[in-house]
């Protein structure tokens, strides 16, 4: 079973983006804010690539023209990162970070 070495837990905004509470340009600062804080990770190419992501929600989170299709494709390259493989074999992997949505 898949072990998560951090977790990123986007629980109450994803749904009050889903209820249309909040923008997709609010949720991105969200996501910019706690993956900026998650630290340690263990690998400097993860840790520097979770960076890179991070800023990206945050200038996403600041573009007034932005759209759902640029924040789309921000969450694949987040799930992306999120699943890398830090360690292990198939049945006993350390991904990155769980990512939760709901």
């Amino acid at each position: 079973m898949t072990k998560w070495k951090s977790e990123l837990d986007l629980t109450p905004e994803w749904g009050k983006a889903s209820n249309g509470e909040i923008t997709a340009r609010e949720l991105a600062a969200v996501i910019a804010s706690r993956l900026s804080r998650i630290r340690n990770i263990g690998d400097d190419w993860l840790d520097e690539e979770k960076e890179a992501i991070a800023e990206q929600f945050l200038d996403l989170s600041e573009d007034v023209d932005a759209g759902t299709d640029h924040f789309d494709d921000l969450m694949s390259d987040l799930y992306d990162w999120a699943d890398t493989k830090i360690s292990g074999d198939f049945f006993n992997a350390v991904k990155a970070c769980w990512v939760k949505t709901f």
